[in-house]
């Protein structure tokens, strides 16, 4: 794999029945669209190199309201330099350490604190008595949590990319290639390096070369390789 690539243009090719090379550009502008369609679904941010896909430091501000753990982004979480708690709508608190953990699916922010803890930092105390555990919604005076952390892959030319994602990344730029002499019509965009078009009976979760990817095909991606990192709907 090259650099930011989730899967291989050999790779694709051989799922084509594609011998030659004469494909082999557009079938790596297909995987680069593909690739931000699926960083766009799942809800990646560009880190601070740019990137979505490789390790890099990411700041991630995430409402808290109903929530005691988030889904952060740019799974694999490698570790923490900061969770900031907002006290006001301008000012913000760093919290301790022992406010929070990553879980073992190094994804899920989790807090754990008791309500004295909850107090110390500014948030009045309006629910329940101070030495009650905390394992509830974040109360909704300012709810909001700034998040800085290392997160990505080491290494994207050796893994570890998890099998679905490579094989969500092989079947939309499969999908892509197969219809890009499709004319969607209506509106332009541009995912990667790759102008698309999308108009009625498209989807506009992504698509490259001229197609774009159908609302089914696009639930059926999210539901059979990517269902466990989507985002919670709130």
């Amino acid at each position: 794999m090259a650099n930011e690539e989730l899967t291989t243009v050999a790779r694709i090719k051989a799922e084509l029945g594609i011998t030659d090379s004469s494909q082999d550009t557009v079938i790596g502008y297909m995987l680069d669209s593909a690739e931000g369609a699926i960083a766009t679904w799942l809800g990646r941010r560009k880190n601070a190199n740019g990137l979505y896909w490789t390790s890099g430091m990411v700041t991630e501000t995430i409402s808290g309201y109903n929530w005691h753990k988030w889904i952060l982004r740019n799974f694999p979480v490698t570790s923490i330099a900061s969770v900031s708690r907002f006290v006001s709508s301008t000012t913000s608190t760093d919290l301790s350490s022992s406010f929070y953990r990553i879980d073992d699916d190094m994804q899920t922010l989790r807090f754990s604190r008791n309500w004295a803890d909850l107090w110390l930092i500014g948030e009045p105390r309006r629910y329940g008595s101070a030495n009650v555990p905390y394992d509830g919604p974040i109360p909704d005076a300012y709810p909001y949590i700034k998040v800085v952390y290392t997160g990505g892959f080491d290494d994207m030319t050796s893994g570890p990319v998890p099998a679905a994602l490579q094989a969500a990344a092989t079947e939309v730029a499969k999908y892509l290639f197969m219809n890009k002499d499709t004319n969607w019509g209506l509106n332009s965009e541009t995912l990667g390096k790759y102008s698309y078009t999308i108009g009625s009976g498209a989807s506009s979760g992504g698509g490259g070369g001229g197609g774009g990817m159908s609302e089914s095909f696009v639930n059926h991606i999210k539901s059979m390789y990517l269902s466990q990192w989507l985002p919670p709907v709130l």
